[in-house]
C-alpha cells in the first residue's frame, strides 16, 4: 500500500531496520535447522519472536520514534541475533576438520564462498547442509567464468563492468545479448538531497527536496582490491562535507549480479543520500518486490496518484525491463525508491532532526546488487531466486566428515517460495511449512521432505486444519492461486 506523507519511513533509522531484518532471517534459519536436527527449543523461539515483534511497533520499525526507543530496539535486536545464532550453531553442530556448505535459502544455489580463508566455487540444494569438503568444490575452471580485471574494467564472461577515474560505472553489459544496462556514461552515482519536510521530519520526504540533487564530486581514491580469478573488487573512497564514503563494487565468477556496498561515516544533518542508476530500458512500470509477492509502480505521472509516487517502497528488488532484457536493484531489505523517468534511484540514508536529532549519525553500511538478465520477463529469468541468494547466502562451516547430505524440504515448482519451516505450535511434533506463489499465476507442485509423510493437510495461520492434501511416502502435492500463501502441516 502507498501512503502519502510517509515516504521517509522507508529509510529512516537504517540500523533499526537492518536489525529487524537480520533477526527475522536468523530466527527463520534457527527454526529450519532445529527441525533438521530433530530438536525444537519451543520456549526460547517463542520468547525471541515476541521480543522481535514488539520492536515492529508502528513508530519503531518505520524509524519515527524518539532516540531512546531506537537505542532500546537495537539493543533488543543484538540480543535476539546473538541467541538465534547460538540456536543455529547448536542445531548445525559444527566441529571436525571437514567443511560443510550451508544453504538456508529456498532455492538451489551456486556461487563463490570463503572456505577456510580461500575463495571457492560451491553448489548446494535448497535448505541443505552438505558435508562435502572444500576439495570437493574445485574452483571454476572455464575461462569464461573466471573474473578478469584490467585498467578500469572487470569481466566474468557473464557481465562486464567498466568505470571511470572517479569510480563511477560507465558500462554494465550482459554478454548474453550484448545489452548495456546504463543510459549515459555515469552509473552507481551518489547524490545528496536537502531533507527538510514542512511537517513530519522522519516520516516524510517533500517533493521540493527531490528536485535539486547534489552529486558527490571532488577528490576520490580508486583502488582495485581483489583481482580474481573468483572475485574482483573496486573501491572508490571520497570525502564530502563532514562524511567519508567508501563504495565497493564486486564481481564474482559465474555471477549475473554485481555486488555493491557503501560504508559511511555519516555526519550529515537534514540530508538524504541517494544512489542513481540511469537505465537504458523502455518500461512504463517498475516491478517492486513486496511481502509475499510483487506490485507494479508507475514510472510516469499521468494521474495525481502517479504523480504522488516520487518515493515508493520495495522489499527484495526493483526491476525494469523489456522482453529479452532487464535490470534490477536487489537490496538488503525494504527501502525507498524513485523509479520515475530514465533511472532507478534508491535512498540509502536519511538524517532527520525530529524526533531523533541524531538519527543515523555515525558508522553505516548498506548493501545492494545489480542483477541483469536476458529473459522474456523477470520471474521466469529467476529474480526471486537471485533475491533469495542475496538474502540467504551460502556459507561454509566446520563439520564432521561423516555428516550426510541433508535437505530439509524443497518444492519442485520454480514459482513457489518456501517462507518458513517449523514445528507445530501445539507441541505435537508435526512439521509446518509455509509457502507462497511468487509470479501472480497458478502453481501446482510437490513438496519433498527429508522424512516419511504419514498425513498432510492445509492449515490456517493458527494451524487449524482446513483440508486434507494428497501425499505419498515422502512428498505432498500443493496447488496455489496467484500470490496465495499456503501453510501445510505434515505428520511423520
Amino acid at each position: 500500500m502507498y501512503f502519502e506523507c510517509h515516504r521517509g519511513t522507508y529509510t529512516s533509522q537504517t540500523r533499526t531496520k537492518q536489525g529487524n531484518l537480520r533477526c527475522e532471517r536468523l530466527l527463520r534459519e534457527a527454526e529450519l535447522w532445529s527441525v533438521a536436527a530433530g530438536a525444537w527449543p519451543a520456549a526460547e523461539l517463542d520468547e525471541l519472536w515476541k521480543a522481535l515483534l514488539t520492536q515492529q511497533f508502528h513508530d519503531i520499525l518505520p524509524g519515527s520514534s524518539i532516540a531512546w526507543a531506537h537505542d532500546d530496539a537495537e539493543r533488543v535486536h543484538a540480543e535476539v541475533a546473538r541467541r538465534a545464532e547460538a540456536l543455529i550453531e547448536a542445531a548445525l553442530g559444527p566441529g571436525g576438520d571437514a567443511w560443510a556448505i550451508v544453504n538456508p535459502g529456498p532455492f538451489a544455489a551456486a556461487g563463490v564462498v570463503d572456505v577456510g580463508g580461500a575463495l571457492t566455487w560451491v553448489e548446494a540444494p535448497a535448505h541443505s547442509v552438505s558435508s562435502r569438503s572444500a576439495s570437493d568444490h574445485p574452483g571454476v575452471q572455464k575461462r569464461t567464468e573466471i573474473v578478469e580485471v584490467g585498467d578500469g574494467w572487470m569481466d566474468n564472461g557473464v557481465v562486464r563492468v567498466e568505470w571511470d577515474e572517479a569510480g563511477r560505472l560507465t558500462s554494465l553489459r550482459l554478454h548474453a545479448n550484448g545489452r548495456d544496462a546504463l543510459a549515459g556514461d555515469r552509473g552507481n552515482v551518489l547524490v545528496l538531497h536537502h531533507d527538510t519536510p514542512a511537517q513530519y521530519d522522519a516520516w516524510d520526504i517533500d517533493r521540493a527536496d527531490t528536485t535539486r540533487p547534489t552529486p558527490l564530486d571532488g577528490e576520490v581514491d580508486v583502488e582495485v582490491r581483489q583481482h580474481g580469478p573468483l572475485r574482483a573488487s573496486m573501491i572508490a573512497t571520497r570525502r564530502s562535507g563532514e562524511s567519508t564514503y567508501r563504495l565497493t563494487t564486486s564481481l564474482d565468477a559465474g555471477a549475473q549480479r554485481v555486488d555493491c556496498s557503501i560504508e559511511v561515516d555519516w555526519q550529515e544533518r537534514e540530508r538524504r543520500l541517494q544512489l542513481v542508476l540511469p537505465v537504458d530500458v523502455h518500461a512504463p512500470e517498475a516491478l517492486c518486490g513486496t511481502q509475499f509477492g510483487s506490485v507494479r509502480r508507475p514510472r510516469h505521472a499521468n494521474t495525481s496518484w502517479d504523480d504522488a509516487k516520487f518515493e515508493v517502497c520495495a522489499h527484495r528488488y526493483v526491476h525494469v525491463g523489456e522482453p529479452g532484457f532487464g535490470v534490477a536493484i536487489l537490496a538488503d531489505g525494504p527501502r525507498g525508491y524513485d523509479v520515475r523517468g530514465d533511472a532507478l534511484r534508491m535512498t540509502l540514508l536519511k538524517s532527520a532532526n525530529y524526533p531523533d536529532p541524531e538519527a543515523d549519525r555515525g558508522s553505516q553500511r548498506v548493501e545492494w546488487s545489480y542483477w541483469l538478465h536476458d529473459g522474456v520477463e523477470p520471474h521466469s529469468a529467476g529474480i526471486e531466486q537471485a533475491a533469495a541468494a542475496l538474502a540467504h547466502p551460502l556459507r561454509a562451516i566446520h563439520a564432521d566428515a561423516t555428516t550426510p547430505l541433508a535437505t530439509v524440504v524443497v518444492c519442485d515448482h520454480p514459482a513457489v517460495v518456501i517462507e518458513a519451516v517449523k514445528r507445530a505450535e501445539d507441541g505435537g511434533g508435526d512439521l509446518v511449512v509455509r509457502l507462497w506463489e511468487s509470479r501472480g499465476g497458478r502453481a501446482r507442485g510437490r513438496l519433498t521432505l527429508a522424512h516419511p509423510v504419514g498425513s498432510a493437510c492445509s492449515v490456517d495461520l493458527l494451524e487449524h486444519t482446513l483440508g486434507e492434501l494428497a501425499h505419498d511416502a515422502n512428498s505432498v502435492e500443493v496447488e496455489l492461486r496467484p500470490f496465495e500463501i499456503l501453510t501445510v502441516r505434515v505428520s511423520a
